[in-house]
């Protein structure tokens, strides 16, 4: 059953090392989980263990836990530096597996998100999460080389006002971007 793979996942993330026969079965249920799009906070680490953490570096997740059979919202707002206005956005959730509620989100260097969470009994009582709030700044670089990694870093790079760098991961975006598309279009 999936509760009793997710369970397993989630102890094996919190070991401070896996055998080789541990990682590689965690690598393989893990990657099974994300396909059918079952994914969880405690992945990202469990990745980073089995060498895999390009696959969810850009994802940060949201777990809400409670009766399958509330309904739960979450109000949210993501903030950029450059950008003056924002507003919440309330998004109905469903239970990703039996009780968990998952919204993952994609943020970029000194992104905030701020959320709360409301959720409806069945008899129509309604309660409220305090406020949370998460600003997205790693002090290592992305080095995986995916394509989130060199824009987190040109953001954080434009955050610093280090012109002369950013001109230089544009251009090598730029570069790289032109050679994908030229080489791997769908024609």
């Amino acid at each position: 059953a999936d509760v009793c793979g997710l369970a397993y996942l989630k102890y094996l993330s919190g070991q401070a090392q896996l055998s080789e026969q541990q990682r590689i079965r965690a690598e393989r249920m893990t990657m099974e989980y994300i396909q059918r799009r079952l994914r969880f906070g405690f992945m990202k680490e469990l990745l980073a263990q089995v060498g895999k953490p390009q696959l969810l570096e850009d994802k940060t997740f949201v777990e809400y836990r409670t009766n399958p059979n509330h309904k739960v919202v979450i109000h949210y707002v993501v903030e950029t530096p450059r950008e003056k206005q924002c507003s919440y956005v309330a998004e109905r959730l469903y239970p990703t597996e039996v009780g968990v509620f998952v919204k993952e989100f994609t943020l970029f260097f000194g992104e905030r998100l701020t959320w709360f969470v409301t959720e409806t009994m069945e008899d129509g009582t309604e309660s409220s999460t305090p406020d949370h709030s998460l600003v997205e700044n790693r002090e290592e670089e992305l080095v995986t080389g995916t394509k989130y990694a060199a824009l987190y870093e040109m953001a954080r790079t434009l955050e610093e006002r280090d012109m002369r760098l950013l001109e230089q991961q544009m251009e090598q975006y730029g570069r790289r971007q032109f050679l994908v598309e030229r080489f791997f279009s769908l024609k």
